[in-house]
């Protein structure tokens, strides 16, 4: 009897399971368990419609499967699935939503369990989704939402916030290559454990210079392309998410500067941004961002005055922020976005105290004087190292991974004739860099390692290079010491470029700040100046020989500089052959001795 009864039992509690187990369970958007966050339109709570990039649906589930309805209108739309947290730059998972009421399998083959799953809008704000609702398979259905983070963070911006071909280096604008999650905005907020709204939009500005696209008209929407009525407007002290910011970003001007719009007329339409923003939110800390280095005359060159000026007049919860923009006019893409992520959420954790957040690693800002993924290992966009961007606009090299003839890792570049790419750092007026980079021939034999020192308005001011015309098979190192840096100078542009005729591979550039505001002048020491050394023969035409008084080194490092201070050779010794020198004055800079020589070649 004992056996039968637990033989039934057995067969009861399986068939519940496999209930279980089999189960359906049929989500409406109106669900309380359901986490939206960003402006959406809630006329029908089963069918939510939202238009901003970064707004964001997620749901904590048991499951194994999850399909999901949406609808899209004035274009195509294009969300990014992330599963259980795991959200992988290297692999994104995004559909496209096309048409109305398309069924998508938004995860599926799970194990058994609780999992989450989060939905982001990626591109800009000009197409509209509507949301349908959810199918959980084979678990019991949605769990309890998860805690929203305490700090709420509301961005206005223009492009750039909106993650405009954040995913193309080329900047051809294709809606499937935008940011929104992996855009400032929304790094900066997860970096913070905080809530993102992001009011940003392609083209928009901040004065009646963008016309139709002046965000003041705008900012009170929760659609831009919605119109005025009474459902479009965003509700700021009673929405559906409890949503009221502690911190305001507001990155314009830009746009507005290309129409012509001077300085008053910026700060004067900036004043009444924020004045209109603080009736909403009063106690909000105001961060006025904008990015240096493209033009002369931009919003940044004054917006740290606006912000003196709102302090003086009594707004003191207010700060700004300046972030580095010197890679021509291409819009930020991944990796620069993650250093201006960084920037700002230090910046934001400085001003309202908090915890010092973990710097994202997919930056590719370097320390001052130093090159960002120089060996080029890191390659988020498929095909392009990081921070490596082409020098022309049809200058794409091939990105060569997974080799075991690398220099450094097992990544280089391989640029067809005339090809190259460039590196944009930040330089200052007076500085030197020794630069060097790994080159071999694929065919031909030509090669060219350069530099361009740039102004803030992104002219070349000063260049230098060297060609080396002997390249082959086997990997060599090209060096080259750059001038001090004009008066002027911004930044500097390393450029690797393969010449005419010629297919070369590039690996491990590097670039050291040789001296700050130093070498430059010992240069261009008094050449009659009594110094303690002797250079013998000089004049000469084949061979030197120095002697330092007090040089303890019998073989000293040795640099040897043309009169614009581009290297010429480096060694060891006392003995230079200097056969391969042109004519002309040179100068010899001895390791530990301050020093500078010099002599003739003849």
């Amino acid at each position: 009897m004992n056996t039968i009864t637990n033989f039934l039992i057995g067969v009861v509690l399986f068939a519940l399971q496999s209930t279980a187990f089999a189960q359906t369970v049929n989500v409406t958007p109106s669900n309380t368990k359901i986490q939206y966050s960003g402006r959406m339109t809630m006329k029908n709570p089963d069918a939510p419609v939202f238009s901003l990039p970064s707004t964001s649906i997620k749901i904590n589930f048991n499951g194994t499967s999850v399909k999901g309805t949406f609808s899209n209108t004035l274009g195509n739309s294009f969300l990014y699935i992330i599963v259980d947290g795991n959200a992988d730059p290297y692999n994104r998972e995004v559909i496209k939503i096309t048409a109305k009421n398309q069924v998508f399998t938004l995860v599926e083959n799970l194990d058994a369990g609780d999992h989450t799953l989060e939905i982001v809008k990626v591109n800009e704000y000009d197409t509209k989704v509507t949301f349908k609702g959810f199918v959980i398979k084979n678990g019991t259905g949605l769990l309890p939402p998860s805690a929203r983070p305490a700090l709420k963070i509301e961005y206005y911006g223009d492009s750039n916030a909106a993650g405009w071909s954040a995913w193309d280096v080329r900047d051809e604008g294709y809606a499937r290559l935008s940011g929104g999650y992996y855009t400032y905005p929304a790094m900066t907020a997860r970096m913070l454990n905080a809530e993102v709204s992001n009011f940003s939009a392609g083209g928009h500005g901040v004065t009646d210079a963008a016309r139709k696209l002046d965000l003041k008209d705008h900012y009170s929407k929760i659609h831009i392309t919605g119109g005025n009525s009474n459902v479009n407007q965003w509700d700021f002290e009673n929405n559906y998410w409890g949503f009221t910011a502690d911190v305001v970003v507001i990155n314009l001007g830009a746009n507005d500067y290309y129409s012509g719009a001077s300085e008053t007329v910026m700060k004067s339409s900036w004043n009444e941004l924020v004045t209109t923003l603080r009736t909403h939110y009063p106690a909000a800390h105001i961060v006025m961002a904008n990015s240096k280095g493209w033009a002369f005359g931009e919003p940044a060159d004054y917006v740290g005055d606006f912000v003196a000026e709102r302090i003086a007049n009594g707004d003191t919860n207010m700060s700004f922020v300046k972030f580095p923009w010197y890679w021509s006019d291409y819009h930020t893409v991944i990796n620069e976005h993650a250093g201006f992520a960084n920037i700002l959420a230090a910046h934001i954790a400085n001003v309202m105290n908090l915890p010092t957040p973990t710097p994202s690693n997919l930056s590719t800002f370097a320390p001052y004087g130093e090159v960002g993924n120089g060996s080029f290992e890191s390659s988020l966009i498929e095909g392009f190292a990081d921070g490596w961007r082409p020098f022309a606009t049809w200058s794409f090299p091939e990105y060569a991974k997974n080799r075991t003839d690398a220099v450094d890792g097992t990544c280089y570049l391989v640029c067809p004739p005339t090809f190259g790419v460039m590196h944009a750092a930040p330089a200052n007026p007076g500085d030197m860099f020794d630069l060097s980079v790994y080159a071999r021939a694929q065919s031909g034999t030509r090669g060219r390692l350069k530099y361009e020192f740039r102004n803030q308005g992104q002219a070349v001011i000063e260049e230098g290079s060297i060609d080396i015309l002997d390249l082959n098979s086997d990997w060599k190192q090209i060096s080259l010491t750059t001038i001090a840096a004009p008066e002027g100078t911004w930044h500097i542009n390393v450029i690797l470029e393969a010449l005419n005729n010629s297919t070369i591979n590039f690996d491990l550039a590097e670039m050291q700040l040789v001296t700050s505001n130093g070498r430059n002048s010992l240069l261009k020491k008094d050449l009659n100046q009594k110094l303690k050394y002797t250079v013998y023969p000089n004049p000469s035409v084949d061979r030197i020989q120095f002697e330092i008084e007090g040089l303890k080194n019998e073989v000293p490092n040795y640099t040897i500089f043309n009169v614009q201070g581009v290297q010429q050779m480096k060694g060891k010794g006392t003995e230079i052959e200097i056969v391969t020198l042109p004519k002309g004055v040179y100068f010899i800079q001895v390791e530990g001795y301050s020093t500078v020589l010099t002599f003739i070649k003849k």
